[in-house]
């Protein structure tokens, strides 16, 4: 199976590629010629895990970091991709951004930390200790590695930026929170913008309005702020556009509906599962009956997303993923991945993809006022019929530049094709329209170099590229995320303290109402636990 690019930092002279799997190449953008791979390393000199994040840094832009699902953050020599340090983070990280100057990383984690690193660490330039010997000697600590706390969330932090001047830091989490802090005594907090009902996955600020920022997540509308006294300018709304081309569903656990109770007052009988794994080890019938499976879920699917969505006629059938082969699939679950804006001579666009869909979505940005509104917008969308990564604007000319799932199709199961698919698509954007043009692109050898020979997975590990469908929704067990106040009647888990805090109030209920059947007077046990207390303090 070929492995999908997932992250694309491309150059005027040198543009580097990476991998689901971890593997870097490093290509010449003019001709498309290899400069350096990972792939030519020996195994025992680099262990390559999943990236989550990578941007180039160094005064001189010659080193690129990369931080990876391992809590690894390792420093590249682009020129021949020898590692100049690798130091290992505490936490598992979700974003990475570099300085102007390029001499400090950011990172953030799911403990909901951001904390800095230099890109070349005081004393020997080598390759420090691993996290597996630091922890013979002693406890890991930030000073240990090297590395300095800014600031801390009390949820995971999903993703952050720098303002363009770097005076302030702009953080998101999974409580719906979006905060401004100065940078870098970042235990300041300037502003935060209120307003999100779900996680927040992506930020933006224009580049031709930077007291503007652009917010996206779990939210039927992207929102624009005034983030500097965190006022709410105007929501528009992309749900409605996005859901007929999403693909992929999210995982939850248990049967039944996508919400866990009942509709129409009687219970909904969970679909029965689907076994791929033995439909696709009978040839070429059990792939003719894969697909009729894979087909005969998407259209039931369809049809609920249709009634609570009101969409009479989608587009595009909403398919099951075929990941979720042992639990069951959920509605469709909204995540913007990213959001990027365009200034052309005549008009503001935003362009954002959302995880799990086919298509890349942009729509003009009105003229915002001072009041928050909610704005009608036309959204706009390019199907390219492979499911999207990430992309890359590429401003000075015009062009975008897609990472897709190009194995993830139903042709591509059907047929079990083994030649190479095609996991990037360039677009340029014409007279408000977005067309697929690779043979007008301004890099036509650099293009046919990624879709030429894409790498082969190596190893039987399994790669999930939409674990944020799953992670970033607070509710993955079958609950209603929108009925917050419903008692879903659920037993939650009491610890061994609550419970005996409730025993020892029961005990005292229980002896006030004695007292008060032998006295005939009534007791208020919460006066009684106040005395008590009170007593207690002044002894």
């Amino acid at each position: 199976m070929h492995l999908p690019y997932t992250h694309l930092l491309v150059q005027e002279s040198r543009s580097i590629a990476i991998t689901a799997g971890g593997q870097i190449c490093v290509f010449e953008t003019s001709t498309g010629q290899t400069l350096a791979s990972t792939a030519e390393l020996e195994r025992d000199v680099v262990k390559l895990e999943s990236v989550v994040v990578a941007d180039i840094c160094g005064e001189d832009r010659e080193f690129l970091a990369t931080i990876t699902q391992d809590k690894t953050l390792r420093i590249w020599k682009i020129e021949d991709l020898s590692i100049v340090n690798e130091r290992t983070v505490i936490k598992i990280p979700t974003c990475l951004k570099v300085t102007k100057d390029g001499s400090t990383i950011i990172i953030s984690d799911k403990f909901g930390d951001v904390y800095s690193f230099s890109v070349i660490p005081p004393g020997p330039t080598s390759i420090l200790t691993s996290h597996e010997n630091l922890k013979r000697t002693k406890p890991v600590t930030l000073e240990s590695l090297g590395g300095k706390l800014l600031m801390g969330h009390v949820s995971l932090l999903t993703t952050f930026l720098l303002t363009h001047d770097e005076k302030f830091i702009i953080t998101a989490d999974r409580d719906e929170h979006i905060r401004v802090s100065w940078y870098p005594e970042s235990y300041v907090i300037e502003s935060y913008c209120l307003g999100q009902k779900k996680f927040v996955s992506s930020l933006h600020i224009p580049s031709w309005d930077s007291s503007r920022l652009l917010s996206g997540g779990g939210d039927p509308e992207i929102k624009l702020w005034n983030w500097m006294d965190g006022r709410l300018l105007a929501k528009y709304s992309v749900a409605h556009a996005v859901f007929p081309f999403v693909k992929i569903f999210r995982r939850v656990s248990g049967g039944g509906n996508a919400s866990g109770g009942e509709a129409d007052g009687e219970p909904k009988k969970p679909r029965k599962k689907l076994s791929h794994r033995k439909l696709r080890k009978k040839g070429k019938e059990g792939r003719l009956a894969y697909l009729a499976a894979i087909q005969k879920e998407g259209e039931a699917q369809a049809e609920d997303v249709s009634e609570q969505m009101d969409i009479d006629n989608p587009s595009t059938p909403v398919q099951a993923s075929t990941s979720a082969t042992d639990e069951r699939l959920a509605d469709p679950t909204l995540v913007i991945s990213k959001i990027e804006t365009l200034e052309t001579s005549s008009q503001k666009l935003c362009f954002f993809s959302a995880i799990g869909s086919t298509a890349l979505f942009y729509f003009e940005l009105p003229d915002t006022t001072e009041t928050s509104s909610s704005q009608d917008v036309v959204i706009k969308h390019c199907d390219v019929g492979k499911l999207i990564l990430s992309f890359h604007l590429l401003r000075d000319i015009g062009e975008i530049w897609l990472l897709t799932d190009g194995e993830c199709t139903e042709e591509s199961i059907l047929l079990d094709d083994p030649t190479p698919k095609p996991m990037v698509q360039v677009l340029r954007l014409d007279a408000f329209q977005l067309t697929e043009t690779p043979e007008s692109t301004s890099y036509p050898g650099f293009l046919n170099a990624l879709n030429s020979s894409p790498i082969i997975r190596a190893s039987n590990k399994n790669i999930d590229l939409y674990a944020l469908l799953s992670s970033l929704p607070k509710h993955t067990s079958g609950e209603l995320e929108d009925d917050d106040d419903e008692d879903t009647g659920e037993v939650q888990e009491i610890s061994k303290k609550e419970q005996g805090r409730m025993k020892a109030k029961r005990a005292r209920d229980a002896a006030a109402l004695k007292l008060a059947s032998e006295t005939g007077d009534a007791v208020d046990s919460g006066a009684e636990d106040r005395d008590a207390k009170k007593t207690k303090s002044e002894s």
